[in-house]
């Protein structure tokens, strides 16, 4: 969230949003895939 500024999230709350989820799920993803082959 730090990352993103404020300015940013204000005209276009939308598109800062939808990216957020999708990074956190990649990130989840992939660390369950490292647990796994580990």
């Amino acid at each position: 969230m730090s990352d993103v500024p404020p300015t940013e999230s204000i005209p276009k709350p939308e598109e800062p949003t939808a990216p957020a989820p999708q990074q956190t799920k990649t990130q989840t993803l992939t660390f369950l895939r490292l647990t796994f082959t580990i």
